[in-house]
């Protein structure tokens, strides 16, 4: 293992017109840059690399990041909680805010779903109070509908956490006016 590490380091190290000489003494493996009496020139393959993949939010949707439908009538993004943004409350209360442009017209509503609870439906106010939400990662997902619950806007998704004290991990009231 030590003689791949030493071997790796050769390598990065070198510059590529460099060249490396191999030779063994008493059980040992060496290699360098500079000749020895023992040594064999070795030509070297050019260095592995990898590409790696693009790495992407969990939502790409996250408030003004979503991309104009030219097919759909409204634009909608979650103002707050702010993406990945975690909540402290006692009680678990959460305001959920949209922004919406155009502003919605009558019969139009927006369809609300927080995921893993029973926080669901649809509202025609762009601010929501969600009370008694539970610890942990909640997904906000929405969209406007009209009366039939034909979309008009893409789907918008966020992610926030809830934090509620416990026995274990009691709320500290200092953290509340950050």
């Amino acid at each position: 293992m030590k003689y791949l590490v030493f071997i790796t380091a050769l390598i990065t190290g070198m510059t590529v017109s460099a060249e490396v000489y191999r030779w063994e003494e008493n059980g040992r493996v060496y290699y360098s840059d500079k000749p020895h009496h023992k040594a064999k020139k070795i030509k070297l393959k050019g260095i592995s690399t990898y590409k790696a993949r693009n790495i992407h939010p969990r939502f790409t949707n996250y408030h003004s990041t979503a991309k104009k439908d030219p097919g759909k009538t409204y634009q909608l993004s979650v103002i707050s909680p702010a993406a990945e943004q975690t909540v402290f409350s006692d009680l678990g209360k959460v305001t959920i805010r949209f922004g919406v442009s155009p502003p919605i017209k009558g019969g139009h509503k927006i369809q609300y779903s927080v995921s893993a609870s029973s926080f669901s439906g649809e509202t025609s106010s762009q601010a929501l109070q969600l009370k008694n939400v539970d610890r942990g990662e909640h997904v906000v997902t929405a969209r406007v509908v009209d009366a039939r619950g034909v979309a008009l806007s893409p789907e918008v998704r966020s992610v926030f956490y809830m934090r509620r004290p416990s026995i274990l991990h009691p709320l500290i009231k200092k953290n509340l006016s950050k």
